[in-house]
């Protein structure tokens, strides 16, 4: 999804993670200045200050003066990029909604569990360094048991 949308959208990742985080944060009515985009987005000050020339300039963001601190900036999502990103993830939303639908509550709860087995599998601390990279390099997976 993430990257339909950055194509769609002519953006790379960190762009569209910023914007996303702006529409976030004004859905919240939360303000938000370049310092606090740097800290979100783990950047430098001066590539900031780059990822927001590049969202003027495309149109998806604005900047404004500060209403108390007239010499800091507030930050803000532009009305074509909040279409731009509902059009492009709400109609694929609206696919995977659909196919969650098609699940009792049966299913959905075996397939939570799944997804959380899973995501733990990748996210363990043993790395595949140390549970079979060189079986796996050789294109064969490490022995994991019988096939169900």
């Amino acid at each position: 999804m993430r990257r339909r949308t950055e194509s769609s959208m002519h953006m790379n990742q960190t762009d569209l993670r910023a914007l996303r985080h702006l529409i976030a944060a004004e859905r919240r009515a939360e303000p938000v200045s370049p310092k606090d985009l740097s800290s979100v987005l783990d950047i430098s000050s001066a590539a900031t200050a780059k990822l927001l020339s590049r969202l003027v300039a495309s149109g998806h963001i604005r900047r404004e003066a500060h209403p108390s601190d007239r010499r800091a900036q507030l930050i803000f999502a532009t009305h074509d990029a909040h279409v731009g990103v509902r059009n492009t993830l709400g109609d694929t939303h609206t696919r995977m909604i659909a196919a969650a639908d098609i699940l009792d509550e049966q299913q959905r709860r075996a397939v939570i569990t799944f997804l959380d087995a899973m995501s733990d599998a990748v996210n363990s601390e043993k790395s595949a360094d140390e549970g079979g990279a060189a079986e796996m390099a050789d294109g064969a997976a490490p022995d994991s048991g019988p096939p169900r």
